[in-house]
C-alpha cells in the first residue's frame, strides 16, 4: 500500500531509536537553548527535529500551554462552508471510525487546509479534555503556531505522521499523542486537509498511523468521485449554453473552485509559457460563491486572460465560470467560413508523442470532454470503477488503453485484463472472474486458478458486455467493488 510506504520510515526510525522520554526532553532543551549537539539529536526521530528547528525559526513559544488560536462561530462558519466538500466526503469515514471511539480515551479530528478544525468525534471525555488546549473546533494546530505536532506536521510535509509525547515541540501539549494524515486534492494534489487521532499519551500505538493513512485514502476517493459528480452537472450547465457562443471563440470552464475543468481552442496561447492551461489546473484564487461576480472572476484571472466575457453557470447547486474568447489568433478569412462540428472519429493507430497510448482523434467538445475525463481520472490517486458507455463499435476500449498507458507511466508493472461477459458460458462466470481453489469442483485444477481480478490487480479490469453478466453473479461483483477484497 503507497501510504504505508510512506510512514513505514518513520516506524523504522522509532523502533532503531527506542524513544525514551527523558533523553527526548533533554534533547528538546538542547535545542531551545542552541546547544542541539549530535549526541542529544541522535535520540530523536529526523521529522521531529527538523519540525523543532522550523518551530524555533518561526518564533513559536516553547512554553504555550495551548493553542493560542480560535475562531468565533461566525468564522467558524464560514470556514465550514468553504470546505464543505471535504466535510461531506469524510462523513462516512468519521461515522464508521468515531463509533469504535467511545471509551478508548481517542478522538477524531477533521482540519482544514490551514490547521483549523472543522470536525471532531470520539471519546466525551477526552474531547472535554482537548478543550484545556483547544483542541477542538475552531482551534488552529497549524506548526507555525503551535509547533510541532500530528496535524501541523502533517500539514507541513505532506505525510503521514505521528508525533508522542515529548516529541510535541509545545510544553503544555507534552502529554498527548496524535497520528495524523494529509487528505489531497485529487484533482491537482495540494493538500486539502488532514485527519488525526488524538487522545492522551497511553493511547499511542506506532500503528495508529496507518490506520489514519487508510482513512484519508477513502476520503480521497470520496473526493474524487463527488469531483466527477459535480463537473458532469457543471458541464450540463456549460453545454446549456453553447448556443450563445460562436464557433470561432475560444471557451475555458472553471469549477466552483477556479479549477479549470474544461478549454476548447488557442486561449492557451494567449498565457505564458509558465502557466499550462490543463484541466485541474487552479487559474484564480477565488471560490465560486453566491458573492462573486463576473467582474471578480475577471480581475483574479492573469491579465493576459482578461479580455474575455464571463459567464457564470449553476445547476443543482454546483456553481461554475464559462469563460468566452474571441478567438483573434485564427486568421479573418477563416472566420467567416461557417463551422459544422466535425462528428468524432478513432484510431487504432499509436500515438506520436507517448509510446503505446492510442490516438483518440476527434474534435467534437463532448469526445475532447471525455478524454479529458478520462486522463484526470487515470491521473488520480483513487482506486475506482467507471462505467464506458456507448454503441458499439465507438472505440470503448480505446479509453480502456489510454487509462492503461497512463498508469504504466507511473510504474513499470501494470496489467489489463480483459473479459467479454458476452462470450462467457453463464457456469463459467464466477470461476472466471474470482478464481477457484484446488478441488473446489469436479475439473477444478489441481493448483486452483487466479481470477481475472487476481490477474488484473495493481492494473486495469475491463469488463465489456458487462450487461450480459448473469444476475445471480452481480451481487459478488457488487461485494468486490464495495470491499475491495477477492476470494476464489
Amino acid at each position: 500500500m503507497a501510504s504505508f510506504e510512506k510512514y513505514n520510515a518513520h516506524i523504522k526510525e522509532w523502533r532503531d531509536i527506542a524513544y525514551n522520554e527523558h533523553k527526548v526532553m533533554d534533547a528538546w532543551e538542547r535545542c531551545l537553548t542552541g546547544e542541539g549537539e549530535p549526541g542529544a539529536l541522535s535520540n530523536v526521530r529526523s521529522i521531529i527535529h527538523e519540525s523543532w528547528d522550523r518551530s524555533i525559526s518561526k518564533g513559536i513559544n516553547a512554553q504555550y500551554e495551548s493553542s493560542p488560536q480560535t475562531l468565533d462561530k461566525y468564522q467558524l462558519e464560514e470556514r465550514k462552508q468553504k470546505f464543505l466538500s471535504l466535510l461531506e466526503a469524510s462523513r462516512q469515514s468519521f461515522s464508521n471510525i468515531g463509533q469504535l471511539l467511545n471509551g478508548t480515551n481517542a478522538i477524531l479530528i477533521l482540519t482544514d487546509s490551514e490547521g483549523t478544525i472543522i470536525d471532531q468525534i470520539g471519546d466525551k471525555m477526552t474531547m472535554f479534555a482537548g478543550r484545556d488546549i483547544n483542541l477542538t473546533v475552531g482551534g488552529n494546530w497549524n506548526e507555525e503556531v503551535i509547533g510541532t505536532s500530528g496535524i501541523g506536521t502533517a500539514l507541513c510535509t505532506g505525510k503521514p505522521v505521528f508525533v508522542h509525547a515529548a516529541e510535541h515541540f509545545c510544553l503544555g501539549i507534552k502529554g498527548w499523542s496524535c497520528a495524523g494524515a494529509p487528505i489531497h486534492d485529487p484533482r491537482d494534489g495540494s493538500v486539502l486537509g488532514v485527519i488525526d487521532l488524538s487522545g492522551p499519551s497511553e493511547i499511542f500505538q506506532p500503528y495508529t498511523c496507518a490506520l489514519i493513512a487508510e482513512a484519508a485514502r477513502e476520503i480521497e476517493e470520496a473526493l474524487a468521485q463527488q469531483n466527477y459528480k459535480d463537473q458532469l452537472k457543471l458541464l450540463e450547465a456549460f453545454f446549456d449554453q453553447l448556443n450563445q457562443v460562436s464557433h470561432d471563440e475560444d471557451l475555458i470552464l472553471l469549477d466552483q473552485y477556479g479549477r479549470i475543468a474544461f478549454s476548447q481552442g488557442t486561449a492557451g496561447q494567449r498565457s505564458s509559457e509558465s502557466r499550462k492551461l490543463y484541466p485541474g489546473t487552479r487559474l484564480i484564487n477565488v471560490n465560486l460563491d453566491d458573492r462573486i461576480t463576473d467582474g471578480d472572476i475577471s480581475k483574479a484571472l492573469p491579465k493576459s486572460l482578461q479580455d474575455c466575457k464571463v459567464n457564470l453557470l449553476q445547476n443543482d447547486g454546483v456553481k461554475g465560470a464559462m469563460l468566452i474568447f474571441e478567438n483573434k489568433l485564427i486568421a479573418p478569412s477563416l472566420k467567416k467560413k461557417k463551422y459544422a462540428p466535425p462528428k468524432a472519429s478513432l484510431s487504432r493507430q499509436n500515438c506520436a508523442t507517448k509510446q503505446d497510448e492510442p490516438e483518440i482523434i476527434g474534435q467534437y467538445p463532448p469526445l475532447k470532454t471525455a478524454i479529458e475525463t478520462v486522463r484526470r481520472l487515470a491521473n488520480s490517486s483513487a482506486q475506482m470503477a467507471l462505467l464506458i458507455e456507448g454503441e458499439t463499435g465507438v472505440g470503448k476500449e480505446l479509453f480502456v488503453k489510454l487509462i492503461h498507458s497512463i498508469l504504466k507511466e507511473k510504474k513499470k508493472k501494470v496489467p489489463l485484463v480483459t473479459l467479454n461477459c458476452g462470450a462467457i458460458a453463464k457456469d463459467l462466470f464466477g470461476g472466471e472472474l474470482f478464481g477457484h481453489e484446488s478441488g473446489s469442483f469436479t475439473g477444478a485444477l489441481k493448483e486452483g486458478k487466479p481470477g481475472k481480478f487476481e490477474l488484473a490487480d495493481g492494473g486495469v479490469l475491463c469488463l465489456d458486455e458487462i450487461g450480459e453478466l448473469p444476475i445471480d453473479i452481480q451481487s459478488y461483483l457488487l461485494r468486490v467493488l464495495e470491499e475491495r477484497v477477492v476470494y476464489r
